[in-house]
Order: C-alpha cells, then structure tokens, then sequence
C-alpha cells in the first residue's frame, strides 16, 4: 500500500470517526420523548425540557420566564409559552454548566422540543460529549414563533 492510499484511508476513517460522534444517537433521543411524563399543549406554544444538566433559563424577548436552579428539576419540565406569545417573540434558552467539584468529566447537556398546536416544530439536543467543560454558559439557541 503506497502512501497516497494510506493517507486517503486515514482520511476517510477520520471523517467518518467526526461525523459519527457528531450525530445524535436516535435511539438515545426517542427514549428521551418516551421516558416523559409531560404532554405538549394541545394548543398555542409550549416547550419541555427532557433533560437538563446543569441548569438552563429561558426568556422570552430578553424577559426572564424560567430558571431551572430556581425549580430544582432537571427533567420532564413543561413550559407553557402561550402567555408570552406574540408574533415574532423569540424565545431564547441559555444552558449553563456548573462547577461538578470532584468530577472526571464535567459534562452538560441539553435536550428539549418546542410545540406549536402539540406538534413538535424544533427539537434540540446538546451534549458535551464526555470532554471535560468549563463552568458557565456554554449554549445559547434562539427560537423565533410565528
């Protein structure tokens, strides 16, 4: 084997090692949705949170609507957006990480849905990937409803 195939092989196996590690496993994100105890609203916006680690805030248009630290859950959390609604608000969710003290790894992840009529419009899912992360914010996804 010359060393133009080995690069090319070595090529190909780092492309697909990056791209696999970067794709949501499916089964992991189903289980998500069937592990939950909360329902969408079966009208207007809502949001739930499958799983939260550390701790999240949510605002709509910069108003502050939901900071998880306050609540102490981390997962099966429905937000009713409805009272916030307007054409156009955005909804905003920053994920932060917290100090983890002794941990090997300290990771965050994020993995929540929004809803329009109790049909899923947005599905995020965001995990450190088991690489040691600092504390603070780590994730800001903006969501505009129409």
């Amino acid at each position: 084997m010359n060393i133009k195939n080995m690069r090319y092989l070595f090529l190909s196996f780092s492309l697909i090692y990056v791209l696999s590690s970067c794709v949501p496993n499916p089964n992991k994100l189903n289980k998500d949705k069937e592990e939950t105890t909360q329902e969408p609203l079966s009208k207007g916006y809502s949001m739930i949170f499958f799983r939260i680690d550390d701790y999240v805030m949510v605002y709509a248009d910069d108003k502050l609507i939901y900071d998880s630290k306050k609540h102490g859950q981390t997962k099966d959390i429905l937000l009713d957006l409805n009272p916030y609604y307007k054409k156009g608000v955005e909804i905003k969710m920053e994920g932060f990480n917290a100090d983890c003290g002794g941990c090997e790894n300290n990771n965050y992840e994020y993995v929540y849905e929004i809803y329009k009529d109790g049909e899923g419009i947005e599905y995020v899912s965001e995990y450190s990937n088991h690489i040691h992360q600092s504390i603070g914010l780590k994730i800001t996804k903006t969501h505009i409803l129409d």
